[in-house]
């Protein structure tokens, strides 16, 4: 069986073709852009930032979304955090719990106002549910379904 040099340049092309094709397709649980997922995280660290500020001036208790939202340390921290993502600002504290389009925000403050935990989660990623989470301890973590891959 001979081989020609022009079958063996159409395959590559076509394998490259493919390849790339597959590496632009996000894996599993990436439905969001990266610079939409810097904006949730540029939130939580507001919304971390806040809570802490708040805590300060309350004499030890953390704030629910609305109170936390309408408060000067939260405006205080969204601007401060602004500054370095423009996108931030597209945010709409009001339509909580979709503050950010596509994404559901969940702010759950204890019985003792003493600890809260956020999740912002991907409305569109139903296979692996992705989500960037915090806590009072301050701390921002990505998570997703077990089982998912991905970034």
């Amino acid at each position: 069986m001979r081989v020609r040099m022009k079958d063996v340049v159409f395959l590559l092309l076509v394998m490259t073709v493919v390849a790339a094709g597959i590496q632009s397709q996000p894996p599993p649980g990436q439905g969001q852009s990266l610079q939409e997922r810097t904006v949730v995280v540029d939130l939580v660290r507001v919304i971390n930032t806040a809570e802490m500020g708040y805590k300060t001036r309350s004499g030890g208790s953390f704030a629910g979304w609305t109170e936390l939202s309408g408060s000067k340390e939260f405006a205080k921290a969204f601007e401060r955090f602004s500054h370095s993502d423009p996108k931030l600002k597209d945010i709409n504290v009001k339509a909580a719990p979709e503050v950010i389009s596509g994404w559901r925000l969940r702010l759950t403050i204890s019985s003792n106002a003493k600890s809260y935990f956020v999740v912002v989660s991907d409305a569109a990623d139903i296979q692996c549910s992705y989500a960037v989470i915090s806590d009072e301890e301050g701390l921002i973590r990505q998570a997703r379904a077990i089982g998912c891959s991905g970034q």
